[in-house]
Formats: structure tokens, C-alpha cells, sequence
């Protein structure tokens, strides 16, 4: 039993950590983002950063998904809150970096959670 307590926080904690490394991601481009680029290499480096970005976060769901099948108890509505708030930073991410309109709904919200 205590094995898979032990498995279920260590699940618990590398979500936290896919999380996290999405923020540095996010961070790095932002604000290592060079603003002597010329016009068509700045389009192109923001297309590649979107692109990224969403692969990143559709691991992080696909991964919060099967989580979530094999927690019960206090560990499933731990994991619950860490959807929650990594589904509030996707929709952050889309209002504040996607065009409107450029199809960028994710696997997860055409199933829903």
C-alpha cells in the first residue's frame, strides 16, 4: 500500500512539474524573444512557439487525463484541482497568445474533461 501512495504522489508531483515546464518555456521565448529579428523570421519563430506550446499542453492534458483514471480518494480531487488550474493556464495562453479563429482547440476540449 505504501508503494502505490508512493506512486501516487510521485504522479501528483511530475504533473506540477510538466506544468512548470511549460512556464519556463513560455518564459524563455518571451522574454529571450530578439527584437532585431526581421519581420518573416519573427512570424516564423512565434508560429514554431505556438506550435510548441501547444504540443506541450496537449501532453499535459493527455498525462492529467490518465492520471485521473487511476487516482481515487483524496489523490483524485488533488489531481482534479491541478486540472482545473492547468486548464485555466491553457485558456490564458489561447486569449493572450492565439489568434482568434486559428483552430487551436485541443484534443481534450472537443471529448471534455
Amino acid at each position: 500500500a505504501k508503494a502505490l501512495q508512493e506512486l501516487k504522489s510521485d504522479a501528483l508531483h511530475l504533473c506540477n512539474k510538466i506544468s512548470s515546464a511549460i512556464d519556463r518555456v513560455d518564459h524563455m521565448f518571451t522574454s529571450e524573444f530578439d527584437a532585431e529579428l526581421d519581420e518573416s523570421e519573427s512570424a516564423t519563430l512565434q508560429q514554431y512557439y505556438r506550435e510548441a506550446m501547444i504540443q506541450c499542453y496537449n501532453f499535459g492534458f493527455e498525462y492529467h487525463k490518465e492520471v485521473i483514471r487511476l487516482m481515487s480518494g483524496e489523490f483524485r480531487q488533488k489531481i482534479g484541482d491541478q486540472y482545473i488550474s492547468f486548464a485555466r493556464k491553457w485558456m490564458n495562453y489561447v486569449l493572450t497568445k492565439c489568434e482568434s479563429g486559428r483552430g487551436t482547440r485541443p484534443r481534450w476540449a472537443t471529448q471534455g474533461f
